[in-house]
C-alpha cells in the first residue's frame, strides 16, 4: 500500500528491544481487565473499520464542523460507500494505493452535495 521507500515497510524485527518495552507491557492490563488493541478492523464488530482505494479514486471537497483550522483542507480521496466506525466518533480511515497518502476523518456525514462534513480531518 506504500511505497517500498515508506518507514512503515521498513523491516523492525531484528531491532533492539526499547529498554522500557517491559514497563510498557505491564502497564497495558495495570488497571485491570484493560488489554491493548488495535482499534481498527475487528470485521466491523469493534474498532475503526479502513477502506483501500485505488490511486484513481475521485477526491471531494470538505465541509468542517468543527477543527477545521486543525485539518488538512483536503480534498480528500474518501469514496460515497466509506466504511464508518460505529458510536459516537464515526471514524473514517482510507489509505490511497500507491501515494503513502493515508485520510481519516472525523464523524463524517454526506449530504446531496458531492462532499462530505467531518469535525475534523488529517491527510498525509
Amino acid at each position: 500500500m506504500f511505497p517500498s521507500t515508506s518507514a512503515w515497510n521498513r523491516d523492525v524485527s531484528r531491532d533492539p528491544v526499547d529498554s522500557r518495552s517491559s514497563a510498557y507491557i505491564a502497564s497495558i492490563d495495570s488497571h485491570g481487565n484493560h488489554f491493548l488493541h488495535a482499534d481498527f478492523g475487528g470485521g466491523g464488530a469493534y474498532g475503526i473499520p479502513y477502506g483501500v482505494v485505488p490511486r484513481s479514486q475521485r477526491r471531494v471537497p470538505i465541509h468542517f464542523t468543527a477543527y477545521g483550522d486543525e485539518s488538512d483542507r483536503g480534498p480528500y480521496p474518501i469514496p460515497a460507500n466509506a466504511r464508518v466506525e460505529q458510536g459516537s466518533d464515526r471514524h473514517v480511515i482510507i489509505a490511497q494505493r500507491g501515494t503513502g497518502q493515508p485520510a481519516a476523518a472525523q464523524a463524517p456525514r454526506s449530504d446531496d452535495e458531492p462532499r462530505a462534513t467531518v469535525h475534523r480531518a488529517l491527510l498525509r
